[in-house]
């Protein structure tokens, strides 16, 4: 199969995944959570997601194939753990076209009259919004369906522009009027105290921004070599995108007004806080500016929108692939694009514009799916030592079981952090896309596998306790736990599910024998298939 996107390629679709609507809003909803504490959100989670990042190194070098996060779950704990992580990986991705499509339609709604209504600090759309919405998420399809070499190109000049502007951002505010005082007045440096942080971290849109690093692994069979190019493109990616986020917020905090502070930073607002950059420079008098930043606006969450149509769907035709989905999903068309898969993406964004309201609220949900997404990827890493101990690993972790607990801590924590509401609402999803895979596996399903019911215990007793220590914890819970204590108490409910995943896992023979089969037959169906 030839490939069609080098090391440089995936590195800028790395870039341009992590750098999305999250650069134009994260800076001012974090300040809301954390206030100038906010700078510290940045670089703390972008350490914790490169030792997430560091279990997905090395399990995905092992397996270097487009559906490698599809086979995970399969490999390690059968075919029902496959079908609900599956499930969860493919509408995380579908949710961020949603998202980004958000993010152009508020920005525009300072130049845009009656598309967006403000409630309180937050937008949500009006009517001709939504019909705007429905276009920009029509348009990804359409882009999608010529294909990934049109698309590579597209993305590197967008990637360019994305890396620049941010930067250009930070040095132009910088020179207009910087305020140091900000972060020590109005409250103080922490005034809503590490509980704030946190907070800033999932439902402030830090975590949201910084987690597309899984598109390197999902587009990694795309390009040569991918055993030592995902390893590097991951830890650049992450470490250059935290540095450019960090300078963000930094500059942001500094160039707040006294009369924007006076109500505190949890209700800070000011003149064209839509579009919270382009108001900035708009207000400093730097109108070429907030005409790039409106420029951009559309740019940045447009390129971040158009990769995670064409990872998500890439998701779903692998989840046809192995039989998660139904075959219908791997049709390609004479552009050797999955168009059927795209347009089932299309109406379920359409439903997710109808669910969640607002970017806030988006971002939020989209974390607690992606998080527990990533949950697995540490579990697996665990269980393939076990599993498969002579299977070749181009790039192996270092301390295993150490690293693979902190990142399946890290992801569990992510999720809680969401808050109850994007915990209750994903549990709900969760319940309901079980028993419709039950109904399709019953009337509907060609071929019934066995589903391996008791190795995917672990999971349903993980969303249970989870869901219920959300409701006993302190982000939008009852309080019940003391502020801090809960995440002690939080660790060790990840003790307990962590040895559950890790005895549950499939036998080594089992394994070997599924790993062998998946391989090739997926490796078969790679080739151009049936072309509607």
């Amino acid at each position: 199969m030839k490939k069609n996107l080098s090391a440089l390629g995936l590195l800028w679709i790395a870039f341009t995944s992590m750098i999305g609507s999250g650069w134009l809003f994260g800076a001012l909803y974090s300040a809301h959570f954390a206030g100038p504490a906010a700078i510290l959100a940045w670089p703390i989670a972008g350490i914790l997601l490169i030792l997430v990042a560091l279990s997905f190194a090395e399990i995905s070098t092992m397996f270097p194939d487009n559906n490698s996060l599809v086979l995970l779950p399969l490999y390690t704990h059968g075919h029902l753990t496959s079908v609900i992580m599956s499930c969860l990986a493919w509408i995380s991705l579908a949710t961020i076209p949603v998202i980004e499509t958000q993010g152009v339609v508020q920005y525009a709604s300072n130049y845009i009259p009656q598309v967006m209504i403000q409630h309180g600090t937050h937008y949500v759309f009006t009517p001709r919004g939504y019909c705007i919405a429905f276009i920009l998420l029509a348009s990804f399809v359409l882009l999608n369906y010529f294909g990934i070499r049109l698309f590579a190109r597209i993305n590197a000049g967008f990637t360019i522009w994305k890396i620049l502007i941010p930067i250009i951002t930070v040095f132009a505010l910088f020179e207009a009027g910087f305020h140091k005082n900000n972060f020590f007045s109005y409250g103080g440096f922490m005034p809503y105290g590490w509980h704030g942080i946190m907070t800033a971290m999932s439902s402030g849109g830090v975590l949201f921004s910084l987690l597309g690093f899984r598109q390197v692994i999902i587009l990694m069979n795309e390009t040569d070599n991918p055993q030592k190019t995902v390893p590097r493109v991951l830890l650049i990616s992450l470490v250059l995108t935290t540095f450019i986020y960090t300078a963000l917020q930094w500059v942001f905090i500094g160039s707040m007004r006294h009369e924007d502070l006076l109500k505190g930073w949890a209700n800070l607002t000011f003149p064209g806080d839509a579009g919270p950059f382009a108001a900035l420079a708009t207000i400093a008098g730097m109108l070429w500016l907030s005409s790039i930043l409106y420029i951009d606006a559309f740019i940045s969450p447009y390129s971040t929108g158009l990769v995670y149509s064409t990872t998500s769907a890439q998701t779903l035709t692998s989840m046809g692939k192995i039989g998660d989905a139904p075959k219908i999903f791997t049709y390609l068309n004479k552009f050797q694009v999955p168009h059927i898969s795209l347009f089932v993406n299309f109406m379920l964004g359409a439903l997710l514009f109808l669910l969640l309201r607002g970017w806030q609220e988006m971002a939020a949900f989209s974390v607690a799916t992606v998080m527990l997404t990533y949950a697995v990827g540490p579990i697996c890493l665990m269980c393939l030592r076990y599993q498969l101990p002579n299977y070749p690993r181009p790039f192996r972790v270092s301390y295993g079981t150490f690293v693979a607990f902190l990142g399946f801590y890290i992801c569990t924590a992510g999720v809680y952090w969401s808050g109850l509401h994007s915990v209750i609402r994903l549990f709900v999803l969760i319940m309901l896309g079980i028993l419709f895979y039950f109904f399709y596996y019953q009337f509907f399903s060609e071929n019934k596998k066995i589903l391996n019911g008791k190795n995917a215990l672990w999971v349903f007793i993980y969303l249970f306790a989870l869901t219920i220590f959300s409701i006993c914890g302190n982000y939008g819970g009852k309080h019940f736990i003391p502020t801090y204590w809960d995440m002690l108490f939080l660790m060790g409910l990840c003790v307990i599910i962590f040895m559950l995943a890790y005895y549950a896992k499939m036998p080594r023979e089992y394994t070997q024998q599924i790993c062998q089969k998946t391989t090739v037959c997926v490796s078969i169906r790679d080739k151009p298939m049936e072309t509607v």
